[in-house]
Protein backbone atom coordinates (compact mmCIF):
# COMPACT_ATOMS: atom_id res chain seq x y z
CA UNK A 1 0.00 0.00 0.00
CA UNK A 2 1.17 3.30 -1.12
CA UNK A 3 0.07 6.70 0.79
CA UNK A 4 1.53 10.27 -1.48
CA UNK A 5 0.29 14.04 -0.90
CA UNK A 6 1.84 16.75 -2.99
CA UNK A 7 0.68 19.91 -1.86
CA UNK A 8 1.49 23.92 -2.04
CA UNK A 9 1.53 27.08 -0.66
CA UNK A 10 0.65 30.13 -2.89
CA UNK A 11 1.18 34.10 -1.96
CA UNK A 12 -1.75 35.38 -0.25
CA UNK A 13 -3.43 36.26 3.26
CA UNK A 14 -4.86 34.24 5.18
CA UNK A 15 -6.26 34.87 8.90
CA UNK A 16 -3.31 37.17 10.38
CA UNK A 17 -0.47 35.59 7.98
CA UNK A 18 0.56 36.65 4.91
CA UNK A 19 2.05 34.18 2.95
CA UNK A 20 4.71 35.66 -0.02
CA UNK A 21 5.95 33.56 -2.49
CA UNK A 22 4.43 30.08 -3.30
CA UNK A 23 6.35 27.01 -1.85
CA UNK A 24 5.74 22.96 -2.07
CA UNK A 25 6.09 20.16 -0.65
CA UNK A 26 5.69 16.06 -1.73
CA UNK A 27 5.26 13.29 1.01
CA UNK A 28 5.09 9.48 0.38
CA UNK A 29 4.29 6.70 2.56
CA UNK A 30 4.97 2.81 1.28
CA UNK A 31 3.56 0.34 4.04
CA UNK A 32 3.92 -3.77 4.02
CA UNK A 33 2.65 -6.18 6.01
CA UNK A 34 4.70 -10.15 6.59
CA UNK A 35 3.44 -12.80 8.32
CA UNK A 36 -0.27 -12.91 7.92
CA UNK A 37 -0.27 -9.24 8.86
CA UNK A 38 1.40 -9.52 12.23
CA UNK A 39 5.05 -7.86 11.29
CA UNK A 40 4.05 -4.51 9.56
CA UNK A 41 6.51 -1.94 7.92
CA UNK A 42 5.98 1.60 7.05
CA UNK A 43 8.47 3.97 5.39
CA UNK A 44 7.35 8.02 5.73
CA UNK A 45 9.16 10.65 3.88
CA UNK A 46 8.20 14.18 4.58
CA UNK A 47 9.23 17.07 1.91
CA UNK A 48 11.02 14.47 -0.20
CA UNK A 49 12.27 17.30 -2.36
CA UNK A 50 13.25 19.48 0.43
CA UNK A 51 11.52 21.90 -1.26
CA UNK A 52 9.12 23.51 1.30
CA UNK A 53 10.80 26.82 1.81
CA UNK A 54 8.08 29.13 3.41
CA UNK A 55 8.04 32.69 3.27
CA UNK A 56 5.76 34.80 5.39
CA UNK A 57 4.92 37.73 7.75
CA UNK A 58 3.05 36.97 11.04
CA UNK A 59 0.76 40.13 11.98
CA UNK A 60 -0.34 39.77 15.97
CA UNK A 61 -1.50 42.64 17.54
CA UNK A 62 1.30 45.55 17.11
CA UNK A 63 3.97 43.01 16.74
CA UNK A 64 4.76 41.82 12.65
CA UNK A 65 7.52 39.07 12.49
CA UNK A 66 8.65 38.24 9.07
CA UNK A 67 10.63 35.04 8.38
CA UNK A 68 11.77 32.14 5.72
CA UNK A 69 11.44 28.59 6.85
CA UNK A 70 13.82 26.33 6.32
CA UNK A 71 13.20 23.25 4.20
CA UNK A 72 13.65 20.07 6.78
CA UNK A 73 13.09 16.64 4.80
CA UNK A 74 12.45 13.99 7.63
CA UNK A 75 12.24 10.37 6.86
CA UNK A 76 11.72 7.77 8.93
CA UNK A 77 10.68 4.04 9.73
CA UNK A 78 8.25 2.27 11.85
CA UNK A 79 8.35 -1.61 12.62
CA UNK A 80 5.43 -3.29 14.42
CA UNK A 81 4.81 -6.69 15.21
CA UNK A 82 1.64 -8.26 16.89
CA UNK A 83 1.90 -10.54 20.09
CA UNK A 84 -1.25 -12.78 20.52
CA UNK A 85 -2.26 -12.08 17.41
CA UNK A 86 -4.86 -15.02 17.59
CA UNK A 87 -8.78 -13.52 16.51
CA UNK A 88 -10.86 -13.73 19.36
CA UNK A 89 -12.85 -16.73 19.67
CA UNK A 90 -16.32 -15.10 21.52
CA UNK A 91 -19.19 -15.28 19.36
CA UNK A 92 -21.72 -13.15 21.36
CA UNK A 93 -24.94 -13.93 22.04
CA UNK A 94 -26.50 -10.71 20.88
CA UNK A 95 -27.99 -9.57 24.13
CA UNK A 96 -27.53 -6.30 23.81
CA UNK A 97 -30.25 -6.62 20.51
CA UNK A 98 -33.10 -6.14 21.96
CA UNK A 99 -32.42 -2.99 23.58
CA UNK A 100 -31.01 -1.54 20.29
CA UNK A 101 -34.15 -2.34 18.42
CA UNK A 102 -36.46 -0.50 21.48
CA UNK A 103 -34.52 2.63 20.27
Amino acid sequence: MQNSFLGFDTPGDNENTKVEEWCWFANISLYKSFLKDRLSVQLKAYDLFNSYQAKSTIYSGNRLMTGKMEARRNIGITLRYKFNAAKSKYKGTGAGESQKNRM
